[in-house]
């Protein structure tokens, strides 16, 4: 029964041409099998990124539009109570699951928009298939003119972003490493840019780092994940993702991704808990 679900569940998920050719839709349900697979090491972070989401729905002054980007599987995101404290919510992802696009229909607020939140995806794809030289270059504008959204997420999304396309470039383009390493940056740091200049509170959970561990879980060896961008907001929060753990007796390494957590890039501080009406508690 659960395979028979799973095959109609990637039946009914629409996946654009270019985003399956990026192998997009691999990693989606990549996605889903690891957090099946390590569920109870990952709910610990998705417990804490939710926490730092309902932290800035207490600062927004008012609840019209909350905006999810990277909403994905909804693992880390506090549906009921943004559905119950906004006007509006609207998921954005590159693709949405039929599972998921089914479970929010019993929020009459929610809706799904399927969109490219780097806004620089299918020119990748097309500079590929006419061989371009010049890579282009990440402007995104979603939401910038839009006064009626009070909030936006940023879900573990910004370390995400270069991802596949410099894995879609180095596969089946012959663009030098300098150029797709430029690539990933700008793409890294024009989303931070584009938090800057988005309406209302803006919210940022991402990872900066990922350490290698011995089975033992001593560290081995750390890296960043931004590409060389740096990061512009101190952290309010900060935890450590077990991505893939390694049990003691394992002879591999696992791989743990330092996450940080910024309730309102604009502004600092907590809200204490006590803030919060009773919808989101």
């Amino acid at each position: 029964m659960l395979i028979m679900f799973q095959s109609i569940n990637r039946f009914l998920t629409r996946c654009p041409l270019h985003l399956n050719e990026m192998g997009f839709a691999r990693e989606l349900w990549g996605i889903r099998y690891r957090y099946l697979q390590y569920r109870e090491q990952w709910d610990d972070h998705c417990r804490r990124a939710r926490s730092v989401i309902l932290d800035a729905v207490a600062r927004c002054t008012q609840r019209r539009t909350a905006v999810v980007f990277g909403s994905g599987w909804l693992h880390d995101v506090p549906i009921a109570q943004l559905a119950a404290s906004f006007k509006k919510v609207i998921l954005v992802d590159l693709m949405h699951p039929f599972s998921v696009r089914w479970f929010v229909t019993r929020y009459r607020n929610v809706e799904t928009r399927e969109a490219d939140v780097s806004e620089v995806l299918v020119n990748v794809w097309n500079a590929v298939e006419k061989r371009e030289t010049i890579l282009p270059v990440s402007r995104p504008t979603m939401f910038l003119e839009d006064s009626e959204v009070d909030l936006v997420v940023s879900l573990n999304l910004l370390s995400q972003l270069p991802v596949m396309p410099s894995w879609y470039l180095n596969k089946y383009a012959k663009y030098p490493e300098s150029q797709v390493d430029l690539f990933n940056r700008q793409v890294v740091e024009a989303h931070l840019d584009y938090l800057r200049r988005l309406p209302g509170v803006v919210c940022l959970i991402c990872d900066i780092e990922l350490i290698t561990r011995s089975p033992t879980k001593d560290e081995v060896a750390r890296r960043s994940t931004l590409y060389g961008a740096s990061m512009p907001w101190d952290a309010v929060e900060e935890w450590e993702w077990a991505l893939v753990p390694r049990e003691p007796r394992e002879p591999y390494h696992g791989k743990y991704l330092r996450v940080i957590g910024v309730p309102d890039v604009n502004r600092r501080g907590h809200v204490p808990a006590v803030m919060l009406p009773l919808s989101v508690r």
